[in-house]
C-alpha cells in the first residue's frame, strides 16, 4: 500500500485493520484482543483519517524530506 499510495497512515490503518481479519481464520482467540488494538490504532489516526478524506495528507517520498502537499 505505501509503494502504491505513498501514504504511510493508509498503510498502517490498512496492516492494522487487516489483522483481526486474517486472524479470524487461523486462530480465533486472538481475534477480539486483535480487533480491540486495530480500534485503538484507527482512533489514534482520526486526524489522518480526516487528513486522508480532505486530500491534505503529506505523501512519502523516498529518498528526500517530505513535503507540504499543494
Amino acid at each position: 500500500t505505501l509503494a502504491l499510495t505513498r501514504y504511510s497512515s493508509l498503510s498502517s490503518l490498512i496492516a492494522v485493520c487487516s489483522a483481526p481479519i486474517l486472524l479470524l481464520f487461523a486462530n480465533v482467540g486472538y481475534f477480539i484482543p486483535t480487533l480491540a488494538i486495530a480500534g485503538l490504532v484507527a482512533w489514534r489516526h482520526l486526524e489522518n483519517i480526516a487528513r486522508l478524506r480532505a486530500g491534505t495528507e503529506n505523501k512519502m517520498d523516498f529518498g528526500n524530506p517530505p513535503t507540504a502537499p499543494s
